[in-house]
């Protein structure tokens, strides 16, 4: 392996990370002796023509991380793309390394092993119950225990970690599933129903539930502090361009939804008088602001960033576009929207442009940031959890005391919709005293055995 590119999604404690390496797929072991006189086996690349630049995981020090990284480089003589299946050995050996475990505590009974935990551990990513708060789809949990499976089932048959009694990560079994196909409909259909398809399926398969039946306030995924402060730091590079990132900053500090952002009118953007510290912002659809259910709200946001708004509303660039539509629209009532391009015939932007510059941007945040996965609802998210936290330090009342007023600043019809941000509040303070507890029991237990 040679011409290593620069170690990408290094986090603050992440041990291990993933990078992009040139390798030839079919490498060829040799023996040289060195300028110390001394032997030494390297790996010449043999031809250009087979290396391929492959995902691997490295430690934070940027050493090689085996036998992971063999199997990625196996697999990938085999299969275009092994993003997946490097993401889901990076979680394992993270986890491994979290928990102090090597991929051999494996015993003769699975269950005891770490493949078996593993699985509850994405168990419980998948159902909302892990304490550091981390999410997965349940498509994607089952995803990367199969890979997983097949990692070991590879050590087995190259000799990493040879399976015996004593050394069983999981168990197979064998099921016969019916052939599906429209062939078999007509009049001899009788005559094929014994052709099946036999499939090898693993017991550790059957921790996952059938369905993810997640509580509604389980699915929120509001950015913590450290998270926003990843995404300030993108969004205020002197390169990004300014009406991007107001459009952003209203999403998680007005709480807008995306059409709302987009359809958003000049005429509720102001100057802040002098002192103010909170504005108000009419989003009124008499004029034009695609609200949900059509509900007109009035949200607020800080004086700093109406401030901001308006210095892009009067801003030169954004003038000059402006006064190309005034001539088109000349004779007529008109009122542009805050956020404009002059790339479309009208000026305005869709929720799709606005979910694009979303999407550009977590894309780049990624490449520093592997794990950095929002949604543009997310912010909304954000704003309303904020909201509640900042209400209960100032005046230390009870979450639900804010119910009515948040209701109200989000613009939800349903109080369902609203009560989801403070079960996941209340969730998430018993998640951390549960985690605090365990601590200290763990403290105390260590002490006592000293």
């Amino acid at each position: 392996m040679a011409d290593s590119e620069t170690v990408r999604g290094t986090g603050g404690d992440d041990a291990y990370v993933l990078t992009t390496l040139k390798c030839d797929l079919y490498p060829e072991l040799k023996i040289r002796v060195n300028d110390d006189g001394e032997i030494e086996p390297y790996a010449p690349s043999r031809s250009k023509i087979k290396e391929k630049e492959l995902l691997q995981i490295v430690t934070a020090e940027g050493k090689l991380v085996y036998p992971q990284n063999l199997y990625l480089t196996i697999c990938a003589r085999k299969t275009q793309s092994i993003g997946t299946r490097a993401q889901a050995l990076l979680m394992f050996t993270r986890w491994l390394e979290l928990t102090g475990k090597s991929y051999r505590d494996i015993f003769a009974d699975p269950s005891d092993g770490v493949g078996h935990e593993f699985a509850d551990f994405l168990v419980r990513c998948v159902i909302g119950e892990h304490d550091e708060g981390l999410k997965l789809a349940l498509s994607t949990a089952k995803t990367y225990m199969r890979f997983i499976v097949d990692f070991y089932k590879w050590m087995n048959r190259e000799g990493v970690l040879v399976w015996s009694d004593k050394v069983r990560p999981f168990e197979f079994t064998l099921k016969r599933i019916p052939r599906k196909s429209n062939k078999n409909v007509d009049m001899l259909s009788h005559t094929k129903r014994n052709h099946e398809i036999l499939v090898q399926t693993s017991s550790v398969m059957n921790k996952f539930p059938r369905s993810a039946k997640i509580p509604p306030h389980k699915k929120l995924k509001p950015l913590p502090e450290h998270e926003l402060e990843v995404l300030d730091s993108y969004i205020h590079r002197a390169e990004f361009p300014v009406r991007n990132r107001l459009m952003i900053e209203l999403a998680y500090k007005g709480g807008l939804r995306v059409e709302e952002v987009a359809s958003l009118n000049e005429g509720a953007i102001y100057q802040p008088s002098l002192g103010e510290v909170e504005c108000e912002l009419a989003l009124k659809t008499s004029n034009g602001v695609q609200t949900k259910n059509d509900l007109s709200r009035v949200t607020k946001i800080p004086a700093s960033l109406m401030t901001a708004l308006y210095d892009y509303k009067i801003s030169e660039g954004r003038q000059s576009i402006v006064d190309s539509l005034s001539t088109l629209s000349e004779g007529s009532e008109f009122e542009p929207r805050l956020f404009l391009s002059n790339q479309t015939l009208l000026g305005e932007i869709s929720p799709n442009t606005v979910q694009g510059i979303w999407s550009d941007l977590r894309a780049e945040i990624r490449l520093a940031h592997e794990t950095w996965y929002y949604k543009f609802h997310d912010l909304r998210s954000t704003f309303a959890t904020d909201f509640l936290l900042q209400k209960a330090r100032e005046s230390d009342l009870p979450l639900d005391f804010f119910f009515s007023e948040l209701k109200s600043l989000m613009g939800h019809s349903e109080s369902t919709d609203t009560m989801v941000y403070i079960d996941f509040l209340k969730d998430l303070k018993l998640n951390k005293e549960a985690a605090l507890r365990r601590n200290q029991e763990a403290q105390k237990a260590a002490h006592g055995e000293k």
